[in-house]
This record gives structure tokens, sequence and C-alpha cells, in this order.
């Protein structure tokens, strides 16, 4: 009798987290079209240069000429003109040509949708993952905190492309766990539709497979980028040199403002005319850092060490916008679980997303006053802090029960 009031007591559970799920993704749903429709349906934000490059692709023009591009804004009712030609290399404009298929209003509310629940989905999948018993008493809190974390917020407000990068790294990290080396690597490769946030990602993550000697997942990220790499050459053969001097030129503009060690390294040197080698220098001594964890770390889970070198791909990019610190959340949520299993309160844990989420507003508050949005480097410096406490206190923990204390 008691195991069969047990197991109605779990499928009723289950059902409920069924529903729930649903109704959250109802509420997600709401939440987009409010948000694409006080947006214009984002023609004058950042999603209408994905739906503009996917545009182009099916419509067979060169994205890459600046009257081609201007030309196709113009005719799909767009003011805001922030790049003379498409920005991003062709893969990404191939990535959104589904999209694109679908007209600009429609196809923004589903973006931001999917982009939410890109972040939703994340917290639940690194959660269940990790195994830790009070997940299901903290993920619907946890992923509400989440999706209203001010990157998170700016990047539904913009369309940006953050929460399905983020997706791809948690994608990537579990099938690793489950031993998916091959098509962990290939789902790896779909981040390139934005590269720039998670470039040093792809170096440091290649340096530890070869440690591990993994090459099904070499094999995997190769065949994912040489598929998007030639089916871009095939569409646009020519870009290359045009892209380049407007990516490098709007990069070069940008990276003294960065949130990220680009940005200190200007802060630090503004008016020296050092900037950029001192920049250089901080980030060839913080990568060398990085590559030399990562062999530390060649033994421990695959979630972990993405989780590592994410918090150093952030930092190190000297391309990264505020609504980019998304990422962010993946090596978070690592740490929370693993100071849970510490010593650490339950409710101290269960609020932590809260206080993450609130700090970043501050942040966000001081780059306002400063018109600058270096300060926000210590959201990236606060969760390196909490993950290295979190591999700190587990460490003492196991030390602690090997020597039977």
């Amino acid at each position: 009798m008691d195991w069969l009031k047990s197991s109605a007591r779990s499928m009723v559970s289950e059902k409920m987290t069924k529903w729930l799920l649903v109704l959250g993704a109802i509420c997600l749903f709401a939440l987009a079209f409010v948000i694409a429709q006080g947006q214009a349906w984002m023609v004058d934000r950042d999603f209408f240069t994905y739906w503009a490059g996917g545009r182009g692709v099916l419509e067979s023009v060169n994205i890459y000429s600046e009257p081609v591009w201007r030309a196709l804004h113009e005719r799909n009712g767009a003011e805001w003109f922030p790049n003379p030609i498409f920005i991003y290399a062709p893969p990404t404009a191939l990535w959104f040509a589904p999209l694109a298929a679908l007209p600009v209003s429609f196809a923004s509310v589903l973006w931001v949708w999917f982009s939410a629940l890109a972040v939703a989905a994340s917290v639940i999948l690194l959660l269940r993952e990790l195994q830790w018993a009070d997940a299901p008493r903290v993920a619907l809190g946890w992923s509400l905190a989440f999706v209203f974390f001010l990157p998170t917020l700016l990047t539904l407000l913009m369309g940006q492309a953050s929460a399905m990068i983020l997706l791809c790294v948690v994608v990537t990290g579990i099938l690793w766990e489950r031993g998916h080396w091959f098509w962990g690597g290939m789902v790896l490769t779909l981040a390139l539709v934005k590269p720039q946030p998670i470039i040093f990602l792809f170096l440091t993550i290649a340096a530890w497979l070869i440690y591990l000697r993994r090459w099904r997942a070499l094999a995997g990220g190769g065949v994912g980028t040489l598929a998007l790499g030639l089916g871009g050459l095939f569409l646009f053969p020519n870009f290359l040199s045009d892209w380049l001097a407007v990516a490098l030129n709007k990069v070069g503009g940008v990276s003294g403002r960065m949130p990220t060690l680009w940005g200190l390294a200007h802060e630090i040197e503004k008016g020296a005319g050092t900037e950029f080698v001192f920049a250089s220098v901080l980030v060839c001594v913080v990568l060398v850092l990085n590559l030399a964890l990562v062999w530390r770390m060649r033994a421990r889970r695959a979630l972990e060490v993405l989780a590592v070198c994410t918090i150093f791909a952030v930092a190190l990019t000297p391309y990264l916008w505020t609504y980019d610190l998304l990422l962010l959340i993946f090596p978070f949520v690592i740490a929370c679980v693993k100071l849970a299993r510490s010593s650490f309160s339950f409710r101290l844990i269960a609020l932590a997303p809260l206080g993450l989420m609130l700090l970043s507003f501050l942040m966000f508050a001081v780059a306002a006053m400063r018109l600058s949005d270096t300060a926000a480097l210590l959201l990236t410096l606060g969760c390196g802090g909490w993950l290295g406490m979190a591999f700190a206190q587990e460490d003492a923990r196991r030390t602690a029960s090997s020597l039977g204390i």
C-alpha cells in the first residue's frame, strides 16, 4: 500500500511538472509577444541584422555590398542602419535563412520566445544533469530569475543571439558528459552563429580535447565548422576582404569600453597611447593561465571544464556587450550546485541568482553614468570567484572525507 501511495504521488508530481513547464512556455510566449511588439517588431534592433542576412540568402543577393545591404533595409522598413554591410560571417546568414522566410513581425516574436526558452531550458537541463537532490525546489525560481537577469533582458530586447550560444554550450557539455563526443563537438559549432563572445572558448576547449585525445569531439567540431564554412563560401565566395575591413574597424572602435580585459586595459592606460599593447600582453598572460588551468583540470567533468573556460572566454574577448554576459549563467549554476553540496545553506544558494540579477542592474547603472560598459567586468570576475570558491569547497570536502574527518 505504501508503494502504491508513493507511485501515485510520483505520477501526480510528474504530471504537475509537465503542466508547469507548458504554462511557463505559454507565459514566455506572451512575454516575447509584448517585447517584440513594444520594440516595433525588432525592425530597428539587432535582430533585424540577423533576419536581413537570412533574407539576403533567400533572395540570392550580396549582403556584403553596401548598396544591396542598404536597399534590403529600406525595402523591409528598417530606418536604423548600424553597419554598412552584414557584420557577421556567411554561416550566420545561412543559419537565419529559415527564420527569414517568415515576415519580420512574426519571426521576431518566435526568436524572442526561443531565446527566453533557451535560457530557461539551459538552467533546467543543467540542474537535471548535475543530479542535485534539491534541484526541483529551485528550478522554476532560478529559471525566472535568470530570464530577468539584465543581460537576458537586453538579449530579448535587442533580439541578440546570446541565449542560443548559452544553450549550445550547455548541450555540448551534457552530450560530452554522456559520452557523445562527436555530436557534442558538432553542437558547439552552432555557437559560431556569433563567435565573438566565445572565440577563446574554442581555443582552450580544443586544447583540453587534445590533452584527453578526444579525437571524436574534435572531428565533430571539424565537420560542423567545415559544413558551415563551405556553405557560406558557396553563397558568398568573395565576402572576406569587405567583411574583414568592416568587422575589424568596428571591433577596434569599441573594444576600449567593453566589459572585458580589453576595456580594463583601456581604463588603466587611457591616454598613454599604449592601450593596445598593454591589453595584448594582459590577454596573453590570462590565456596562458587559462590553458594551465585546463591542463590541471584535464581529469574533471566536461561541464566543469567548459564552465571555467566560459569565464575566461568572456573576459578575454575583445568584442562583447553586456547582453553577452548572459553566458555567465552557465558557470554560475555549476558553482551554486557545488556550493549547495558543501557547507553552504540551501536558502543562500536558492537566493544566489536573485543576488546576481540585482548586481547586474547595479552594474548597468554604473555603466549608464560612465557611458562605458567596462564596470560590468565585475560580473565576470564575481562569477569566476564564485566558481573558484565552489571548487575549493568541494576539494576541501573531498580531502576531509578521505582523511575520515
